[in-house]
């Protein structure tokens, strides 16, 4: 069984139908509803499944980031009917805290805001970005660190990824936050405004 098991409530299908159907998507949901859960078992689909070759995770901090990362490289080692149907898929020369290779190539890392994104993997630009707590509590209340936030968000980690999957299924809820104008931007880049 996966770890963080959760009842899985009809609009977590409808998150990964969205992940699937759409090239940027933001999910934004109460603390509490598996919004992280449900993205990690999603991107732990696409490693299985081999449908990314290289995926950034973002949070506030490369630590938080971490802690996505470390779930879903510890699903490949640590979950027996994982590693029963899709083999052994542990990298014994990359498998770090904040980055790991699996033995068949795919490249998973762990990137907190504001971290260099450009020139980070030798593999090319990830197809699949995943932003989860992009804000930290005291940064959403000074202006200045919210813009510099939205600039490196525009300007440093979106031209990064290629045209595959960008996911945002969790941001901090805060009258200051950039959770708006993030799914201002995911609809204008999609088309859909």
């Amino acid at each position: 069984d996966l770890q963080d098991r959760v009842e899985t409530a009809p609009f977590h299908f409808e998150m990964v139908n969205l992940y699937n159907s759409s090239a940027r998507s933001c999910v934004v949901c109460p603390r509490g509803h598996a919004k992280s859960t449900t993205a990690r078992k999603y991107i732990l689909h696409q490693i299985l499944y081999q449908l990314t070759k290289y995926t950034i995770i973002v949070g506030a901090s490369e630590d938080m980031a971490g802690q996505n990362l470390r779930w879903v490289r510890d699903q490949l080692t640590d979950n027996n009917k994982i590693v029963e149907v899709f083999g052994y898929l542990k990298n014994k020369d990359k498998w770090a805290d904040t980055e790991f290779q699996t033995n068949n190539g795919i490249k998973v890392s762990a990137k907190g805001a504001g971290q260099k994104i450009r020139g980070s993997n030798e593999k090319g630009r990830p197809d699949l970005i995943y932003i989860d707590d992009l804000e930290e509590d005291e940064q959403v209340v000074s202006r200045d660190r919210r813009e510099k936030l939205k600039r490196w968000f525009k300007e440093a980690l979106l031209p990064a990824k290629n045209s595959g999957p960008s996911k945002s299924p969790n941001f901090r809820s805060n009258p200051g936050d950039q959770v708006a104008e993030i799914q201002a931007l995911a609809r204008r880049l999609s088309g859909k405004e």
